[in-house]
């Protein structure tokens, strides 16, 4: 009986002391993770990005944008200027007002002044776009893509058009983007801002 007694004690010591050992390599492994194995869990996190319009070539002053002179390409929003075109089809049917060199980023003061009041094919398929989704009854607004200053010209370049809810469009909101082209607003008109009638002053 006695022997029996001493095998079982030693029989759970020895359990006991491999479960303890087998916890410690354990937690031993867990603490030592090499530096290449936590760089590989950081790589996982991309930064984020944007697309920005740029000169393929050297687009000299005067000549139209077209799909042979420019292209979008990805770019981080830390670098991406606040006036930069993303959208090459925005820039079609326009003009460079300077020479612009291979590589450059194109914005706002690249484009010929008299062309931002022009109405073009790519304007009009967003209206298009538009009306299409007011007939099937779904809810529209027109927002600013860029910060709109006071008194100045709101032109098709700097509004995009989204649907929402019928039951979430603000009272007054503007649901062309043609209707709005060419006004001013009395006063400034922040980027994301849905524009209400209210928001305009009278053509």
């Amino acid at each position: 009986m006695a022997r029996n007694a001493i095998f079982l004690v030693l029989f759970f010591a020895v359990l006991g002391s491999a479960y303890f050992g087998w916890k410690n390599s354990e937690q031993i492994q867990a603490s030592h993770e090499t530096p290449e194995t936590l760089e590989t869990k950081d790589e996982s996190v991309t930064e984020q990005s944007a697309t920005a319009v740029h000169a393929t070539r050297t687009i000299e002053a005067g000549e139209e944008f077209t799909p042979s002179n420019i292209k979008a390409v990805a770019i981080s929003f830390e670098k991406l200027p606040q006036d930069a075109f993303t959208l090459p089809e925005a820039l079609m049917e326009r003009r460079a007002a300077t020479r612009i060199e291979k590589g450059s980023l194109i914005s706002a003061p690249d484009l010929l002044a008299e062309d931002y009041s022009k109405w073009t094919a790519w304007d009009q398929k967003r209206e298009d776009s538009l009306k299409r989704a007011l007939a099937s009854g779904k809810g529209v607004a027109v927002y600013a893509i860029k910060d709109i200053p006071e008194g100045k010209n709101i032109y098709s370049m700097q509004l995009e058009g989204k649907q929402l809810d019928p039951a979430k469009v603000p009272e007054g909101t503007m649901n062309s983007i043609k209707a709005i082209h060419g006004r001013k607003s009395p006063y400034g008109i922040n980027q994301g801002q849905i524009i209400t009638e209210y928001d305009l002053q009278p053509r």
